[in-house]
């Protein structure tokens, strides 16, 4: 039969093993959005360089390698990709 004295250590324990579950909880989930966070700035920033593409001149593409057709292509290109 339990005492009283143990069955205030067994909800202390309780609560303590609650409380690490949430701590852990949050930290994973807190890690999980900031590296969501981090995914969608890269791919947003890999966006724009597309884009600016579009705005180089013939010369400064020829200059890295890209021609007009393939720079379109790679402009048009969605975040996802």
């Amino acid at each position: 039969m339990k005492t009283i004295h143990s069955m205030q250590n067994d909800n202390v324990s309780e609560i303590v093993t609650l409380r690490r579950w949430r701590q852990d909880y949050l930290r994973r989930a807190a890690g999980a959005f900031w590296r969501a966070i981090r995914e969608i700035s890269f791919r947003a920033e890999r966006q724009r360089s597309r884009r600016l593409l579009l705005e180089m001149t013939d010369a400064q593409l020829r200059d890295i390698g890209v021609s007009r057709p393939d720079a379109a292509r790679e402009a048009r290109r969605t975040i996802w990709d």
